[in-house]
């Protein structure tokens, strides 16, 4: 359980960081915002295409919709603020978080939302973000799961047919100095 504080809110501890959190983000939402090119759903969706009617392809591609259906639900949280009733949806909590702490700047109509979230939580500001991180690691695990076959059976059509996708690496495979800096703390 969360531990309680003197306002009764909750007080949660992560093992990441604010930074590692925005960096997240920063990829998550490609695989969020419904409008990114090559989104989940998206890229889930040309994976069972491409495959036809084998079994991966459809395992895929029910994954994503699977995790199309945790969006629409609510958010999980049984176990605290009893007695309290909550109408939106995941999508809208990860949403709201999105473009008011995050990605964007916020505008009049999502600092709204963010907040009829957060009276819906009774104004615990560390709750909603709990739950906000809760549902945002739920929706990443899908995304992974779904992406490590996509990814493992790329691998092993490119190296059948002696392929070299011309994809970016990352600037550490360039640069091998990133990171190695020791930081004051």
């Amino acid at each position: 359980t969360l531990p309680v504080l003197p306002n009764d809110d909750y007080h949660h501890q992560t093992a990441v960081t604010d930074d590692e959190i925005r960096s997240f983000m920063t990829i998550f939402r490609r695989l969020f915002m419904e409008k990114e090119p090559a989104n989940f759903v998206k890229a889930a969706a040309l994976f069972e295409k491409t495959l036809g009617k084998h079994p991966l392809g459809k395992w895929v591609k029910g994954v994503a919709d699977e995790y199309e259906a945790h969006l629409q639900d609510l958010p999980e949280f049984r176990p605290f603020m009893q007695g309290t009733t909550i109408t939106f949806s995941a999508k809208r909590l990860i949403d709201v978080f999105l473009y008011t702490q995050y990605a964007h700047q916020p505008d009049e109509k999502r600092q709204r939302q963010f907040t009829e979230c957060l009276q819906q939580v009774g104004g615990k500001r560390s709750f909603l973000t709990w739950l906000f991180l809760k549902e945002v690691w739920t929706c990443g695990l899908e995304i992974g799961n779904a992406g490590r076959v996509i990814a493992g059976w790329f691998k092993r059509y490119c190296d059948h047919h002696g392929i070299t996708p011309d994809v970016l690496n990352s600037l550490r495979a360039e640069h091998t100095g990133l990171g190695t800096a020791e930081k004051e703390e």
